[in-house]
């Protein structure tokens, strides 16, 4: 399973910062999809193919995050709310005047950290809901 496989901070059409762990045409759907949005919701969540783009909207930031559907949205959301309050601590001033792909050196191991992180809990929360039905079953 792929899992979080691309993700970026922008503010409007601007990405800050970006991480893909697949190559792909990420971006410029997760760009075209929130262009095309009405956004009136701070979360909200696109599907593509076998994909969610899960976006956050903060402080004039946007957070996404693709994640593999059978995710679900709460890994995902929980995952961009922690990217939030990473970028806002360190970046909320600079990332107002900052150019496109200007914090990819000083965000992008951020970015990364935060995906795999998640990803591996999502991991032993799956190892545990198997064990949960395998005991169920025995009972």
């Amino acid at each position: 399973m792929p899992g979080l496989v691309y993700t970026f901070v922008a503010r409007d059409s601007t990405v800050l910062a970006e991480y893909s762990a697949l190559a792909g045409n990420f971006r410029i759907v997760a760009l075209e999809c929130l262009q095309n949005s009405q956004i009136t919701e701070d979360k909200f969540t696109v599907t593509a193919d076998q994909y969610t783009f899960n976006y956050l909207v903060a402080n004039g930031y946007t957070f996404l995050v693709v994640a593999d559907e059978a995710y679900g949205r709460q890994i995902p959301f929980a995952y961009l709310e922690r990217l939030k309050d990473a970028f806002l601590e360190k970046f909320n001033d600079k990332g107002r005047s900052a150019a496109e792909n200007s914090l990819n050196n000083t965000f992008r191991l951020v970015l990364d950290q935060q995906r795999g992180s998640w990803a591996g809990l999502l991991a032993s929360w799956q190892q545990m809901a198997a064990a949960a039905a395998a005991i169920a079953e025995l009972l």
